[in-house]
């Protein structure tokens, strides 16, 4: 609702544009040799879910956007707060107009649509222009932006804060079990 226009903010009523991929600046990312690659603690963003290691130095600043540009997973959105060293990746960066932020949970409402851009046979690919064509509607409001990602990452903290409270419940029901079901622990 809020990422389409559906639902407005209250305060914002300024048009809606619809950009297309083609006008966002998306920048390939630099391969990593092995030779070049010391240990250290920047992620490494290739084409997976998650990093494929910790470099000692990076090549793109905090808050990008990248897209997993090859593999089983190419297309695969996500969003690192912290500095990356982008590989097997494209990435996006601070745009004019646009929160990198509002971008990013525009393009993860769209992952199965980018995930349907692979290209090639045995590995597919995804590259800048296999998804310029993907309109995404964006308030003129910059402010608006901001406020409307905040919302959203305050609800994904939300989440993650549920998650790890239900993983501890998880452990100790299994902790619980155990006792009960061996024996060690006897109901009166």
């Amino acid at each position: 609702q809020l990422l389409t226009g559906k639902k407005r903010l209250k305060g914002f009523s300024d048009p809606w544009v619809e950009r297309k991929m083609e006008t966002i600046e998306i920048k390939n990312g630099s391969i990593l040799n092995s030779n070049e690659y010391k240990a250290g603690n920047i992620p490494v963003i290739a084409g997976g879910k998650h990093p494929a290691g910790y470099h000692s130095s990076s090549n793109r600043l905090a808050n990008t956007i990248t897209i997993s540009a090859s593999g089983a997973n190419a297309g695969y959105i996500s969003f690192y707060k912290q500095p990356i060293f982008a590989s097997d990746c494209s990435t996006i960066n601070k745009q004019k107009g646009i929160s990198v932020e509002f971008l990013y949970y525009c393009l993860l409402l769209r992952q199965n649509e980018i995930y349907k851009c692979q290209t090639g046979g045995a590995q597919p690919h995804i590259h800048a222009k296999d998804i310029k064509d993907i309109e995404i509607p964006i308030p003129s409001a910059i402010l608006e932006q901001k406020r409307i990602a905040s919302i959203i990452e305050s609800m994904d903290d939300e989440i993650s804060s549920l998650e790890t409270k239900k993983a501890k419940f998880e452990q100790i029901k299994q902790g619980m079990m155990q006792q009960l079901l061996t024996g060690k622990i006897r109901l009166i």
